[in-house]
């Protein structure tokens, strides 16, 4: 669980509204930062067009400066171009992170005698677009586990065994255990 909160930090951070250097627009829920402008400006070739129609392309970057003190200790700072709370941001594949954390966190709160990551994980196809697996011919012994599906997603940044960790601990787990966790703002669907 300790582990979970390290990571989830760390990679929620850029969704904390805590830094000075950022600037909240209150007309439209902006926050835009003068060092991303004037680095994208610096790099017309590259970025003009990007500047430009940063609306019409739903452009948002959220940057996040880790500087470190004397004795190693990070300070983060974050830093924003075109991002709009109330616009979706599409994440890609940064939601596979606090996903397979996730699954690990369910699994010590299931509290089941011998039921860990290397279990074997039969799923079953509930509707459609959903799939059975019974075996994982990517592992050494042909079992699909919770284990092996994050090894995929963190590796190979895999769709699949991102799709049967959602699978296990379903949408409403997700959102609420983040929602939990101080990231109101969040929604995994």
């Amino acid at each position: 669980y300790i582990l979970f909160l390290i990571f989830s930090a760390i990679f929620f951070i850029c969704m904390c509204r805590c830094s000075t250097s950022t600037k909240l627009n209150d007309n439209n829920n902006q926050q835009q930062d003068s060092l991303l402008n004037k680095l994208l400006g610096q790099y017309p070739q590259h970025f003009k067009n990007i500047v430009k129609n940063k609306k019409e392309l739903n452009v948002q970057i959220i940057y996040t400066q880790i500087d470190r003190d004397k004795k190693n200790h990070p300070t983060f700072t974050d830093h924003y171009f075109n991002v709009n709370k109330d616009s979706y941001f599409y994440p890609a594949s940064t939601v596979k992170l606090p996903v397979a954390l996730l699954a690990l966190q369910r699994l010590n709160e299931l509290k089941v005698n011998g039921l860990d990551k290397y279990t074997t994980m039969i799923t079953e196809a509930d509707g459609e677009g959903q799939t059975a697996v019974y075996n994982d011919p990517t592992t050494m012994d042909g079992r699909p586990t919770i284990a092996h599906y994050i090894k995929k997603i963190l590796l190979a940044s895999d769709n699949d065994a991102f799709n049967r960790l959602y699978e296990f601990l379903g949408q409403a787990y997700i959102n609420n255990s983040l929602h939990n966790m101080g990231y109101e703002d969040i929604q995994i669907i």
